[in-house]
């Protein structure tokens, strides 16, 4: 018995390092030559066991890492299926149109914003903190809306770089329809925070969207990224600072 069980633990490892191989070489690929290479091999998505599952698992947790969303899924252990062919469309992939009208309509790509646990689709060792960009990428609406943030006056905290620029203040509170500012909520208030800020936040009127991330600095834990609407007007007085006001929650991308 233990004879079996020492090989079926190397039948494991081999198989991780199969993974870790083949993630390697699809991160090296551009978005288009993944969707072409996923196209050359969906015909071969239900696989058993081996190299060949590890090769099919990989294009799935690499199509989510990028995009949010997978071709790729695992309706059970051990078994993994492709949607169908698919094609490079205005910066991300979709499923490609059948050329037949009498075949039924190809389902357009959905959102990851169901109620799933994000560990159950997350590509191994992903930053269990950045969970909520998985579902911020997949949403039709945000996915190519980019965030921005100051370079200092935010607690400790990991940013998701591919799509996060640094910008200084004027830049930061700038109306862009493409970008969000970005910012921390925390059990000690909303950063950054700077005194700085408000001669200029005081001039400042109108509504905005911004996107805040709520966070326990003391555990580190992250709940969500809600996307608000606020109305600018910078406020401070003896007792409290503020640099919104906030009208209502837009969007919201859980954490878990």
């Amino acid at each position: 018995m233990k004879k079996i069980i020492q090989l079926l633990d190397t039948f494991r490892d081999a198989e991780t390092i199969f993974l870790h191989i083949n993630l390697k070489k699809l991160a090296e690929y551009s978005d288009e030559k993944l969707v072409e290479h996923y196209n050359q091999t969906f015909e071969l998505a239900i696989s058993t066991s081996g190299a060949s599952l590890e090769a099919f698992r990989a294009q799935g947790y690499e199509f989510t890492r990028r995009f949010g969303l997978s071709p790729v899924t695992y309706p059970e252990e051990k078994v993994l299926q492709a949607s169908g062919p698919i094609e490079w469309v205005g910066g991300s992939w979709t499923y490609q149109k059948a050329d037949d009208p009498g075949l039924p309509p190809v389902i357009d790509r959905s959102p990851l914003i169901d109620g799933r646990p994000i560990r159950e689709v997350a590509p191994p060792g992903f930053n269990h903190r950045l969970y909520w960009t998985i579902r911020y990428l997949s949403d039709p609406e945000f996915a190519n809306v980019r965030l921005k943030r100051l370079e200092k006056g935010y607690p400790k905290h990991d940013y998701p770089e591919e799509f996060t620029d640094i910008v200084g203040v004027e830049e930061f509170y700038a109306d862009e329809p493409d970008r969000l500012p970005f910012f921390i909520g925390c059990q000690f208030g909303i950063y950054p925070y700077k005194q700085e800020h408000f001669p200029y936040l005081k001039g400042k009127s109108g509504t905005a969207r911004v996107a805040i991330l709520a966070k326990s600095v003391l555990s580190g834990y992250v709940s969500d990224l809600s996307i608000d609407e606020v109305e600018w007007g910078a406020e401070e007085n003896q007792k409290s600072r503020r640099l919104w006001k906030r009208i209502r929650e837009i969007r919201n991308f859980s954490n878990s």
